[in-house]
């Protein structure tokens, strides 16, 4: 049985998206789950689980989905793509603050055309960014919230969704399996 970490998308940051943290335990344990961990209020659960990470994505989205009445978008990685990830960070060795350093996980890679033009785009004050296979890296300096290489990824449609977490969460989530 292969140990996951699923990141929730969009949980817990407005009054019409909450997912206690409590009941998400709950839930996974009734998918058949062991050894459930949940980190921070942001919809992180690190879990074992007899299944593919393609379909325990689906799998949480429609528990969610049913049980809280809203859709959850579910992004499943693996202990050692998390470890891949952190590690190939390649803002890592300039970030001052791993709390304005992103990862936007990806259910799948994004359209090379559609990606393109973010990739290119120079950003003010320092911000930049970079893409690794499912992954989008942003150092944003001043934070993520008005960060104008995030903004251009949501709008660029490369991909269905994100869900991003800064790099000092991804690190959480490692060192929770």
């Amino acid at each position: 049985m292969a140990r996951f970490a699923a990141l929730l998308r969009g949980v817990n940051v407005g009054p019409t998206t909450r997912v206690p943290m409590a009941e998400l335990r709950e839930l996974l344990e009734e998918l058949g789950a062991t050894d459930v961990k949940t980190l921070l209020n942001s919809g992180n659960a690190v879990f074992h689980l007899h299944a593919s990470p393609k379909a325990i994505d689906g799998i949480v989205s429609d528990a969610i989905s049913e049980r809280f009445g809203f859709q959850v978008d579910v992004v499943c990685r693996t202990k050692k793509q998390l470890e891949s990830v952190l590690a190939h960070d390649p803002f890592g060795d300039a970030v001052t603050d791993e709390s304005k350093s992103f990862v936007f996980f990806m259910p799948e890679p994004p359209r090379a055309a559609a990606i393109g033009p973010v990739l290119e785009a120079e950003y003010p004050d320092g911000e930049a960014c970079a893409l690794k296979g499912r992954e989008f890296y942003l150092w944003a300096p001043n934070g993520g919230a008005k960060s104008p290489a995030a903004e251009a990824l949501k709008k660029s449609k490369a991909v269905r969704f994100t869900t991003a977490r800064n790099v000092r969460t991804v690190r959480k989530i490692v060192d929770a399996f």
